[in-house]
């Protein structure tokens, strides 16, 4: 009576820890697989007292970690018990929590009574069972036995000679082999104590069985009836029976045979041996499971992030491992696939990235996630939970609503106007304030124009401030001049002289305001300069203009062949003169491959030249713009400024300083 209180007082235990432990990992995750993912796991378990000394444990730690760490949910879970017979324990799809809960319920309800064990029915009772599951799902098999076969009298089995029994378990091997499925098998050590009861069971079976023995008792190993005396036959399977028993009796020297090692061969599977000590990850190792760390704490993240997963390769073998989904509840979060190879026995770390969904609120999360591998691989465990602070950053924040994200493009819109049209203002200033400068070059030199070109007319005529009225013919005192509504500003000037002129010419002069026509440009003269090339080369010439800005980049550094040319002057000339206005193409720049001729195109424009300048790097040339305004132009051979300043720093140097104090 006692034995049995205490006997519910552990599966009561057993229970209250896998109902609180065990399914915890299942919380929050309503993530459930697919019929092409899920899987019909099938255990089959011995259930005979001699694996009594390791049942509890073997249900709590083996059994119980392939339900909470190699199931997933939408998987089916099948257990089966064999002892004197096949038993169907459990049957059950888990999808929810609640069909975790019941499942390890019923799993550590159970106990080890059979007196007998028919391993041969056994396995072929499992490959029929399995054969029967529907094709659309995989198949896993979990075999936990100490490996003795032990029949109880009269059984299908009984009788069978070691060689016949097998060929049996070799037959049954074949088929599984044939249709692919994956088996583990886990031995728990055989307990010679517990297997007496049934040892005696089986003797006294024998003993009965042996003087009725004339009803047919098959005798030989492949299970036919005697063909001659019946009572020799039964004699003979009623022996056998005895010796079989005989040779488990806890006095007898002979040990039982272990099939296990025959199992392992036939259906190529690894063996695990099961010991007390690592208990807790032997259903791992057993399993070929990569073992999973889930990182701690990762702090503030984005809606966007990674994190680090350990991945521990328990098997012995290569492990190459794919994570194709991390699911959320019904949301998926993974971005893109990771990958991971591992060697046996060696850890790596994985970096998985995550997109939470937009509807995630900001703050303090703890994320149950449930991770895929691709081909169907299991990891332990599958399922964990991260815990962060979603702090998503403004830019994120802000393109979470559409309405936000247009007026983000709006005001970015706005913003890159504002600086292009600061550019453009910046670009324009240098020319609106050399305009009055231009201006007053431009009204210098028609002034000092204008008496010249009287006298040569026969008219006395001067040029005169902008607004002021021409002189009388009659040579009287000028009114005084009436003050324009709108008068440019401009530097003062001398008073105007009096001027005769014939009344007939008398006329108003247009304000400098009005728009003068373009004069036409005059076609260039013949130089007469014929180009040559001396010999093959190349130089880099740079002009510089007295008084002109030459920091503009290397707008006046041109590089020139042997027998090539480059114009000077305004407009668009490759070396620019923009101090003033003149003439697009007033000169040419030629390189003969030795020196750099200077060919004026317009005579006019060089006073101090009467033809082609020879070799003119180096050399100031005098120049005129049309308003009569004095230019200097020079050609010099051009330099960067990074070759100057390592020239200047090596000028510096004294060879053979060092070499004389070294004497």
């Amino acid at each position: 009576m006692m034995r049995n209180m205490r006997k519910s007082l552990a599966a009561a235990a057993l229970i209250a820890a896998a109902l609180l432990a065990g399914p915890g990992a299942y919380a929050g995750s309503s993530s459930v697989a697919s019929e092409g993912e899920s899987e019909d796991v099938v255990v089959l378990l011995d259930v005979s007292q001699s694996v009594l000394p390791y049942f509890q444990e073997v249900t709590d730690y083996v059994v119980g970690s392939v339900v909470r760490d190699f199931l997933r949910l939408g998987d089916t879970f099948h257990l089966l018990t064999f002892g004197d017979e096949v038993q169907v324990e459990i049957a059950q799809r888990l999808t929810d929590e609640r069909d975790v809960k019941s499942v390890l319920g019923k799993l550590y309800l159970l106990y080890p009574l059979a007196r007998s064990t028919d391993l041969v029915s056994a396995f072929g009772y499992l490959y029929q069972y399995v054969a029967d599951l529907p094709l659309s799902r995989g198949k896993v098999v979990v075999i936990i036995t100490d490996g003795v076969h032990n029949p109880a009298a009269g059984g299908a089995s009984a009788g069978l000679s070691p060689e016949a029994v097998r060929s049996e378990l070799d037959a049954t091997a074949a088929k599984i082999r044939r249709d692919g499925w994956p088996v583990y098998i886990i031995k728990i050590p055989f307990s010679a104590e517990r297997a007496g009861a049934e040892t005696a069971a089986v003797q006294s079976g024998a003993k009965a069985s042996a003087p009725g023995a004339a009803g047919g008792v098959p005798a030989s190993p492949s299970g036919a009836a005697g063909s001659g005396s019946s009572g020799a036959a039964a004699g003979s399977a009623a022996a056998s029976g005895a010796a079989g028993a005989a040779a488990q009796a806890p006095g007898s020297q002979a040990q039982p045979t272990d099939y296990v090692g025959d199992l392992g061969r036939s259906l190529g599977a690894t063996v695990t041996e099961y010991s007390s000590e690592g208990k807790e990850d032997l259903a791992k190792r057993s399993l070929s499971l990569p073992e999973i760390e889930f990182p701690g704490p990762l702090g503030k993240r984005g809606y966007a992030f990674s994190f680090p997963l350990k991945v521990t390769n328990r098997s012995d073998s290569d492990l190459g491992l794919e994570l194709e989904r991390v699911s959320s509840g019904s949301s998926e979060l993974l971005e893109k696939k990771s990958f991971l190879s591992l060697g046996p026995g060696k850890s790596g770390v994985m970096k998985v990235s995550v997109r939470l969904p937009e509807g995630t609120e900001p703050g303090p999360l703890r994320l149950p996630v449930e991770l895929f591998f691709a081909d169907g691989l299991r990891a332990a465990p599958s399922r964990g939970v991260l815990e962060l602070t979603l702090a998503p950053s403004f830019l994120s924040a802000l393109f979470r609503s559409g309405a936000r994200a247009l007026l983000f493009a709006l005001l970015l819109a706005i913003g890159l106007g504002a600086a292009l049209f600061a550019v453009i203002l910046v670009r324009r200033a240098p020319r609106r304030a050399a305009a009055p400068i231009v201006a007053a070059v431009r009204e210098s030199s028609e002034r000092e124009a204008g008496p010249a070109a009287t006298a040569r007319g026969g008219q006395a005529a001067r040029p005169q401030a902008p607004g002021l009225p021409l002189k009388a013919a009659s040579g009287a005192a000028p009114a005084a001049p009436a003050k324009p509504a709108q008068a440019p500003v401009r530097a003062a000037t001398s008073p105007v002289a009096e001027v005769p002129a014939p009344a007939a010419e008398l006329r108003p002069q247009p304000s400098r305001a009005a728009k003068v026509p373009a004069r036409r440009e005059k076609a260039p003269e013949p130089s007469g300069y014929q180009p040559r090339v001396a010999r093959p080369g190349t130089i880099q010439v740079e002009l510089r203009v007295e008084d002109q800005n030459p920091h503009i980049g290397s707008r006046n550094v041109h590089t020139l062949h042997a027998g090539s040319a480059k114009a000077v002057g305004g407009g668009r000339s490759d070396y620019l003169v923009f101090l003033v206005p003149v003439p697009g193409g007033s000169a040419e720049l030629h390189f003969d491959g030795e020196r750099c001729v200077f060919v004026p195109l317009r005579p006019e424009l060089f006073p101090g030249l009467e033809g082609p300048l020879e070799d003119c790097l180096g050399k100031d040339i005098s120049m005129v713009s049309r308003s009569g305004y004095p230019l200097v132009l020079r050609f010099q051979k051009y330099e960067r400024p990074a070759d100057r300043i390592n020239r200047l720093l090596h000028c510096i140097e004294a060879p053979g300083l060092f070499s004389d104090l070294d004497r």
